[in-house]
């Protein structure tokens, strides 16, 4: 297995139960709106079966608190791990850590790795550039934070999101994911 995949098979690990245990139930509550989306096969995919796995993702980055928002997320992120078309590489230092908060960041994290891996796809040529990969990512999962938040309020607020939130807000979050991605790089 990629490097890479064992890192987000491990990041699985951390995000999934949290997400698992309070906040699926309390996220999807009351939702009204399903993802219903398709199971994607395993093994190299077509340019159009990709570009399929992009939009589900994009669905769900609005949709985040779609009763089959769990399912979405578990089984586009096992289709990420085993898929020998996309790698994400993932630097720890861009996703929210899962337990600051159960009802939103492990879904932040999340969605991060999925927004990464669209961008991947819909720009290919951009896919050696980890500053943009990491800055599409994390956009993702802003996106879907704030919808989150819009609907929990306060009690799915997480301060390492609201401080991205600040920065995304003041122009300054492609600064900041350049220079952690750089940090990411360094060998240590």
């Amino acid at each position: 297995m990629r490097r890479s995949g064992c890192l987000i098979l491990v990041l699985l690990g951390l995000l999934l139960p949290a997400f698992g245990r309070e906040a699926r139930a309390q996220s999807t509550a009351g939702a009204d709106t399903t993802l219903g989306l398709p199971e994607f096969p395993r093994g190299s995919l077509s340019a159009e079966q990709l570009a399929e796995v992009a939009a589900a993702i994009r669905r769900l980055e609005a949709n985040p608190l779609a009763s089959d928002a769990w399912e979405a997320n578990t089984s586009l992120l096992a289709w990420l791990i085993h898929s020998p078309d996309v790698t994400v590489n993932v630097c720890a230092r861009m996703i929210p850590a899962p337990r600051e908060n159960a009802l939103s960041s492990p879904a932040a994290g999340m969605q991060a790795m999925l927004s990464s891996a669209a961008f991947i796809i819909e720009h290919p040529d951009r896919a050696p550039d980890a500053a943009a990969v990491n800055l599409a990512g994390l956009q993702g999962a802003l996106h879907s934070y704030t919808i989150i938040k819009a609907r929990h309020g306060d009690r799915a607020r997480a301060a390492s999101l609201e401080r991205l939130l600040r920065l995304q807000e003041r122009g300054e979050l492609e600064r900041h994911v350049r220079e952690q991605t750089a940090r990411c790089a360094e060998p240590g």
